[in-house]
């Protein structure tokens, strides 16, 4: 090879035949997956039997078949050990992934997919119709993913994995621009400074507890501990959310926003904390000030970086739909108002840096400049604005295209939503997995602990501060909602009391991005000294904790809310209210809606027949 590896220590007297056996050997024992088993081995090739330009332009992006793969990988034939590495590398790779007929897209696989998606929306429904409020909507899709998965692969014996590349690549976008498109930014901009200090300073500071408490046991190294506690502090508060919209607590109110808020920026934080702690995880790489110093730099570059490429596609969008304003037909509007949303998200993705930063800065764009939302108030929305020649509150779809865009983009989220959840169920327990009882407790404990202590902390740090710049007035709300006065100096002071805390606190669900997380995490490789020895044992820890939150907490988030008085508050959000507490244009059906009279009513309005004709 053109760079052979060198040799550890103990390894000095073995050959790299030998070195190269035991490093197979190690990654189909520590695999937790085929996913794993093929990607190590895919990469163990590429990092021994290629020379260095093809190492890195033919490193694949994706797991390729042997025959279109590891035949076009060359290697130096002059270096008997090393073809006998390669030979043995490629020998094992056909063995273990040369069947791939469980993962294609066959007639048979969309068809099961299919049946599964019915059953997740008739147990979501039949969740709602019986009330059953200790089992979550999303917890019920959990469990028939469960249920299928423990089908697949004891009746058809198929050899399934978690393909996160699937669900970070295709599944998320979707709704994490539905977010950023449904949060009302007025009340969002009122609530920013509590937003970011939970989402940014807390999530640093969760990961950091979580890491301490698991390192505890011994076993991990600070590495995957670290890597551990980032990916565990990323949070999916769905079904607190769903929770409070079926309870009747508006979309405006502090509590609401605080954790649509912190969950839109905390899994951007979450992502691009963990790629950098992942980067520790080489032998060859020690933890001095350069290298951390570096890796703080790398962070703040990215959030930047893609914040910056969030803009500029955003401000490029708005003068596309400015310039044809009038040209297109509502549905092309809806349409390609859906593909502008996704090219910031693959732009980052391609250089590196964070998708969820750029699409959640795009969807607020889009939100403000191209729908018109009267919440536009931010002064580089006004000067973008100013720039196009536009009013306040101008919009740039037509009008039946910007009564009918947020409701198919909805529709899309929920659907991605269910597919999401359903496929974590798939895979939330294997075999495969270490399932070391101290760790897995370590790791429910920690992830609950340092969520408590991160909310109260930093509530009271911010509630202490917020009450230092509070010279307007000289009192402050219990109730922690905020209310415009007119001709007010400033604002009313945010307190985040104890009440809302405790709903903070329960609103940490752990969801698939922490299982995308884990699954990105590299198994060691022996030979290039490259990655984790405890991915079996993070992945037990991960699912675990996803199981208990989800269920534990999202189960008895409707109790809590009676319990504390939330329960029964009258809606009066930006999408309407309704006389008995429910939201009824939520196209998932939390608040009770259907979706068949609002799905006529806008294929009405795109098709131009009426229900009847359409019927």
């Amino acid at each position: 090879p053109a760079s052979p590896i060198p040799p550890k220590d103990d390894d000095v007297h073995k050959s790299l035949e030998e070195i190269c056996r035991e490093s197979v050997v190690s990654i189909l024992v520590n695999a937790t997956d085929a996913n794993d088993e093929c990607d190590g081995l895919l990469r163990a090739y590429t990092d021994i039997c290629l020379e260095d330009d093809l190492a890195e332009a033919e490193r694949p992006q994706e797991r390729q078949a042997p025959q279109e793969g590891l035949r076009l990988l060359k290697h130096d034939a002059d270096e008997k050990e090393s073809l006998i590495c390669c030979h043995i590398i490629e020998d094992v790779y056909r063995d273990h992934c040369d069947d791939r007929s469980s993962h294609e897209l066959t007639d048979q696989n969309l068809l099961l997919a299919i049946f599964v998606l019915l059953i997740c929306g008739s147990v979501r429904s039949a969740i709602r119709r019986f009330e059953i409020h200790f089992l979550p909507e999303v917890a019920g899709c959990i469990l028939v993913g469960v249920l299928v998965g423990m089908a697949a692969e004891g009746m058809l014996g198929w050899n399934i994995f978690f393909d996160e590349r699937l669900f970070l690549r295709v599944l998320l976008p979707p709704i994490v621009f539905h977010a950023a498109l449904s949060i009302d930014k007025r009340a969002f901009r009122k609530h920013l400074a509590p937003i970011l200090w939970y989402a940014a300073v807390g999530t640093v500071l969760s990961s950091a507890l979580v890491a301490c408490v698991v390192h505890l046991e011994g076993t991990l190294p600070w590495p995957e501990s670290l890597a551990f506690g980032a990916l565990i502090s990323s949070v999916d508060p769905v079904a607190t959310l769903a929770v409070l919209q079926a309870v009747g607590v508006d979309e405006t109110d502090t509590l609401y926003v605080l954790i649509f808020g912190e969950a839109l920026l905390n899994d951007a934080v979450t992502i691009v904390l963990f790629q950098n702690i992942v980067t520790f995880m080489d032998d060859a790489v020690a933890a001095d000030s350069h290298v951390v110093g570096r890796a703080v730099w790398e962070f703040f570059k990215i959030v930047s970086g893609s914040c910056l490429v969030g803009v500029l596609v955003g401000g490029a969008s708005t003068l596309y739909f400015r310039v044809l304003y009038g040209w297109q037909a509502p549905m092309i509007e809806v349409l390609l108002f859906f593909i502008w949303s996704l090219i910031p998200y693959y732009i980052c993705d391609c250089i590196g840096w964070s998708g969820i930063v750029a699409i959640v800065v795009m969807g607020f764009f889009m939100d403000m400049c191209v729908i018109g939302s009267e919440s536009t108030d931010y002064s580089l929305i006004k000067l973008f604005k100013r720039t196009f020649s536009m009013k306040s509150n101008e919009r740039l779809l037509s009008e039946i295209g910007t009564r009918h865009v947020r409701f198919v983009v909805e529709v899309v989220s929920t659907l991605m939503e269910t597919i999401v959840f359903a496929y974590l169920g798939l895979f939330i327990f294997s075999p495969r997995f270490h399932w070391n009882k101290y760790l897995i407790t370590l790791a429910c404990v920690g992830s609950v602990l340092s969520r408590g202590i991160m909310v109260a902390l930093l509530s009271m740090f911010y509630n202490v501060i917020d009450k230092c710049h509070d010279v307007c007035r000289g009192s402050s709300t219990e109730t922690g909602v905020l209310q415009d006065e007119p001709g007010q100096r400033c604002k009313e002071p945010i307190v985040i009391n104890r009440k809302v805390q405790l709903v903070l606190f329960f609103s940490g669900l752990r969801g698939a991005m922490s299982f995308a997380l884990v699954e990105n995490i590299p198994l060691y490789d022996v030979l290039t000294g490259i990655g984790s020895r405890y991915k079996a044992e993070l992945k037990a820890m991960t699912s675990s904790t996803i199981f208990v939150t989800i269920f534990l907490f999202g189960g008895s988030t409707l109790y809590l809310l009676d319990a504390l008085g939330f329960a029964g508050q009258p809606r009066s959000g930006r999408h309407g209210a309704n006389t008995n507490g429910t939201d009824t244009n939520s196209a998932d059906g939390d608040g009770g809606s259907c979706l068949m009279d609002p799905l006529l009513e806008n294929t009405e309005s795109l098709v131009g027949l009426n229900n009847t004709e359409l019927l």
